[in-house]
């Protein structure tokens, strides 16, 4: 906003022939009143008609502010006219004790405020912490009170995080605190950052910073190993060379100790052969696109891809269901020479000549541990049971003749209040004729893209298409009950990771310089960004009569507030 100030003054001066320059007045004040009682308000109007007559999903999570602690009133909802599924902000709840009472209480009034009832919610997603989606007192359970078939999701991805942490917990060798210490190593010092170049280029690497890993991101630590890998030599070479007068006590001996040890270099291969198979699972269940029939497969693949790892091959075919076999009993394991710890651990190894060191052997036991544990947690802890993931594959059109309509009851039990009785045998018959539906009568499933790479097309749009067909003898809808209620099941988020973007704007937002910006103007920029700017760009926005008219209003009615 403060650039405002300024853009007046300067305007004048680029343009000093306009009269429209010269007339050009809207300093911060204007342009903040603007944002609240213009774009803002214009932002939400279409969001909020939508959501007060259609199902929605509700997500939220609290902010990590030492000052305020925010929760997001985020909306997945299916748009009535293009059929895209699409995220919507419409304000902060402002909770510091951050009970499950008081955050329901806070954003319940907020809701009662822009008129939007919970009986209108079909899901409601937030991370895995108890106050949120806890089964006794949480502000999952209040909202279940008012909506009695509101369905429960917590964040794949977040537990994706949580299970290669415990797994890495197992490891002798600290790999995520090692490369911790030697970023804040170099962090603050231009002297060692410049030392260090030397090195690199003695060493003929490329002269990159060391990168920072951050615990409660899903996607860094991969990247942080993968640049540490790739220095190794040169920081090996750097911290033997380093002499601060403190031998075996200073931070720099501890670390050269730390990375001489090969055994180091071991652990680190084989985190960096087997965090890609974690990151792949996370990466595709950030996506923005309505992907909650993919997650049951992408539960299956991550455990498929974890056992095929240390489990032989034949005992994993053999097994009816992949969680429910017995993967710590070490006879169906494969033996050490045949763990798939990493072509690049292997080579190492055979390299260091450590094959039948006691350290390798301790290396080989933990990593079964290490399998075992991430395997224990995703059996535990991850949602491949439930009905609505198990069965949400209906939505897949490419496999509507592989799932029956036993699949779309059991979503219909989950959701009974979607479907009246009486249509149920409509219903059917309309599944039936989808099911029959020939890949010609289909809509595109894949479209091509620019470079001429072919992708998937995203379901809603599929689906969308599906929606206006019409009955070949009659000219009606030819899928009326199906429609309306895939309309409902497709918004279903597949993980929380729409509450971690926001998050993402608002530091981009509220930064170091801007940070005693209000929670009001705060939430009318996200508004704004998220609502009305994220599918145009403002240079080909077009404003109507209306909205000029609110702007020009703007400042005055924020006086009256």
């Amino acid at each position: 906003m403060s650039v405002a100030d300024h853009a007046g003054p300067l305007f004048k001066k680029m343009f000093p022939d306009s009269e429209t320059a010269r007339n050009y007045s809207c300093g911060r004040t204007k342009s903040t009143a603007i944002v609240k009682h213009a774009l803002a308000p214009l932002s939400k109007e279409g969001l909020l008609e939508t959501l007060r007559s259609w199902p929605y999903c509700f997500a939220t999570d609290g902010s990590s502010d030492e000052d305020e602690k925010l929760f997001p009133l985020l909306f997945r909802f299916q748009s009535p006219s293009s059929g895209f599924v699409g995220m919507g902000f419409i304000d902060f709840a402002v909770c510091n004790q951050a009970t499950a009472a008081n955050t329901f209480a806070k954003i319940d009034n907020l809701m009662t405020i822009y008129n939007i009832k919970w009986s209108n919610c079909l899901a409601f997603s937030s991370d895995n912490a108890s106050v949120m989606l806890g089964k006794h007192n949480s502000v999952f359970k209040r909202v279940a009170d008012s909506s009695p078939h509101v369905y429960p999701l917590g964040c794949p991805c977040h537990l994706s995080h949580i299970c290669a942490n415990k797994a890495a917990d197992k490891l002798s060798i600290d790999i995520e605190q090692l490369v911790v210490d030697l970023y804040y190593y170099f962090d603050k010092s231009s002297k060692r950052k410049e030392i260090f170049k030397e090195f690199q280029e003695f060493c003929n690497v490329a002269t990159q910073k060391i990168l920072k890993h951050t615990s409660t991101r899903w996607l860094s630590l991969m990247k942080s190993v993968d640049r540490v890998l790739r220095q190794y030599e040169a920081l090996t070479s750097y911290f033997e060379s380093c002499d601060d007068g403190k031998k075996g006590t200073d931070k720099s001996a501890k670390l050269a100790e730390r990375l001489k040890n090969p055994m180091t270099q071991v652990y680190m291969l084989f985190l960096h052969s087997v965090l890609p198979v974690f990151d792949s699972f996370t990466g595709l269940l950030e996506s923005e696109e309505p992907l909650i029939h993919k997650l049951y497969d992408s539960i299956i693949k991550l455990v498929k891809d974890l056992l095929g790892k240390y489990v032989q091959i034949q005992a994993i075919h053999d097994s009816e269901s992949l969680l429910a076999m017995h993967f710590d009993d070490e006879t169906i394991q494969l033996h050490n020479q045949d763990l798939k710890i990493g072509f690049a651990t292997r080579q190492f190894i055979q390299a260091q000549d450590l094959e039948g060191t006691p350290a390798l052997n301790k290396f080989y036991k933990e990593v079964r541990s290490f399998f075992s544990t991430a395997l224990n947690y995703i059996r535990n802890k991850f949602p491949y049971q439930d009905i609505v993931v198990k069965n949400a594959v209906v939505l897949d059109v490419l496999r509507r003749t592989k799932v029956t309509f036993s699949n779309l009851n059991a979503l219909i039990q989950r959701f009974p209040h979607l479907v009246k009785d009486d249509d149920m045998d409509k219903l059917e018959n309309e599944f039936t004729d989808f099911q029959l539906l020939s890949d010609t009568e289909l809509p595109n499933t894949t479209v091509i893209l620019s470079n001429g790479v072919t992708i998937p097309r995203r379901i809603d749009e599929v689906w969308h298409e599906i929606y206006a067909m019409k009955d070949p003898a009659t000219g009606v809808a030819r899928f009326p009950v199906l429609s309306k209620f895939i309309r409902s099941v497709i918004i279903i988020p597949h993980s929380n990771a729409d509450c971690e973007r926001l998050f993402s704007v608002v530091r981009k937002n509220r930064t170091e310089m801007r940070s005693s910006m209000g929670v009001g103007t705060l939430a009318a920029l996200l508004a704004s960004k998220v609502n009305l700017f994220s599918s145009t760009t403002c240079y080909n926005f077009n404003p109507t009569e209306e909205l000029l008219q609110k702007a020009k209003k703007a400042t005055v009615v924020s006086l009256e507030k």
